[in-house]
């Protein structure tokens, strides 16, 4: 059975004898193939670029170069992983020679704060980003905007003309995002400032940063949603926020240009606007977000094909299809049936195994081509530790179903040597029952 892993280079590798470790524990396992990330959500690579700047961990050494080589050495293939959408901290302005290379281009927040996403309140994710992987949160793309989506493109043939040598590119982050926070807040000890707050209002909240307290190093945005009041009294705050883009006055030009919807004059601020667009045209809205992504998605293969021909290309994507169309404008079974991917890996995390056979079933219903191949995405993790027993059946599971093959996210969580070494708490010893299930038959 074919097994994949996704690795972090920036965080997992320090020097040589780390790649070293990592093929032989995949050599082992039965992996045969990788699929390092070079950035990681982190708006810096792993290799020096022209375009963005270089992680500092990384100067001096080539972590890529030598995983392509060694791996290639083992008859394994490399697939680089792209992080597209997620990009780094809104500090990252103040982190040159901290977390990036003195010597580059300044990051994309600074040279280019156009090609950021803007949620549907009209705030830039620079301005109030969300609050997921990275200290001071994380800024996200606008992947529709045909300037960004240039600057992407021109990234990720930067990497295959420096690795000429790897076998394909793989996209992770290729959509746009959406969540939602709700928080309650207990009025009951805060009476005047619950009397001043109306619905509707804009709440900020702030935490200075101890490196430059002139910085906010934590900046939370909150619209309130409702008061709840006992005799005449303001017990609690619903205080929400959704994070929803791209509602820039690009995209909304745009959107009313390319779907003939004309959105209606005495609308002035975005808030205004998307709660109409969302309102009243949601279907045309989610059609051509959804277009906006799969274009991107061409031209990625169109610049590979023009590069090298024999170069694959390949998408980690959302579990949830045909939702994720609607949520973050992932039309990934389309793309399949367009022939713009050669293979996938969705993310079917936190799953049990009968409902990962379901859904696994699901995809294979929706794709055209029998032959298409199809890997699915399993993790483990302190917050959701699979038992080492439970592995073959999460594994036989998409075996079933017709899946080619298994995605192991990640290394640093499954290779339990790996946590050992590097301090790391403990999740479970899964190296026999990995064996048994990818390399020995059913």
């Amino acid at each position: 059975m074919k097994a994949a892993i996704w690795s972090d280079i920036i965080s997992d590798y320090r020097d040589e004898r780390d790649i070293d470790e990592f093929i032989d524990w995949c050599a082992k396992i039965g992996i045969d193939l990788l699929l390092p990330c070079v950035n990681h959500g982190t708006g810096y690579t792993c290799y020096r670029s022209s375009v963005v700047p270089m992680a500092k961990v990384d100067e001096g050494w080539d972590p890529l170069g030598l995983i392509v080589r060694k791996a290639h050495e083992r008859g394994m293939q490399v697939h680089p992983w792209v992080v597209i959408a997620s990009w780094g901290s809104p500090l990252l302005p103040h982190l040159r020679g901290v977390q990036y290379s003195e010597v580059g281009p300044p990051p994309l927040q600074s040279s280019h704060p156009e090609y950021f996403a803007v949620d549907s309140y009209g705030n830039s994710s620079i301005d109030a980003p969300s609050m997921v992987y990275s200290d001071g949160g994380n800024c996200y793309l606008d992947v529709g905007k045909e300037a960004t989506q240039g600057f992407l493109v021109d990234l990720i043939e930067e990497l295959v003309r420096k690795y000429p040598h790897i076998d394909g590119v793989h996209l992770d982050y290729i959509r746009y995002q959406r969540f939602r926070n709700v928080l309650k807040v207990d009025t009951n000890e805060a009476k005047e400032f619950a009397r001043i707050i109306k619905e509707g209002d804009s709440l900020w909240l702030m935490r200075k940063w101890e490196r430059n307290p002139d910085i906010c190093e934590t900046r939370f945005f909150f619209k309130v949603a409702g008061k709840k009041s006992e005799d005449g009294k303001v017990k609690e705050l619903t205080l929400e926020r959704e994070y929803d883009y791209c509602f820039c006055g690009d995209c909304l030009k745009r959107f009313q240009a390319e779907t003939g919807t004309d959105i209606p004059a005495g609308l002035n601020t975005t808030e205004e606007k998307s709660c109409w667009i969302l309102s009243n045209e949601k279907e045309k809205w989610t059609r051509w977000r959804a277009s906006n992504v799969t274009t991107l998605v061409r031209e990625i293969r169109r610049r590979l094909k023009d590069l090298n021909a024999g170069l694959e290309l390949s998408a980690a994507t959302f579990s949830s299809y045909p939702e994720c169309i609607e949520t973050v404008g992932q039309d990934w079974i389309s793309w399949i049936n367009d022939g713009l991917l050669d293979f996938v890996n969705p993310m079917d995390y936190m799953i049990a195994p009968d409902k990962l056979r379901e859904i696994v079933a699901g995809y294979r219903k929706g794709i055209t081509d029998e032959d298409f191949r199809v890997y699915p995405g399993i993790i483990t993790s302190p917050g959701y530790a699979i038992k080492a027993s439970e592995v073959k059946a999460h594994i036989d599971a998409i075996r079933e179903v017709g899946a080619n093959g298994v995605t192991l996210f990640a290394y640093s969580l499954w290779n339990s040597g790996f946590r050992k070494m590097k301090g790391l708490e403990a999740i479970g010893d899964y190296d026999a029952e990995l064996v048994r299930s990818i390399r020995e038959p059913k």
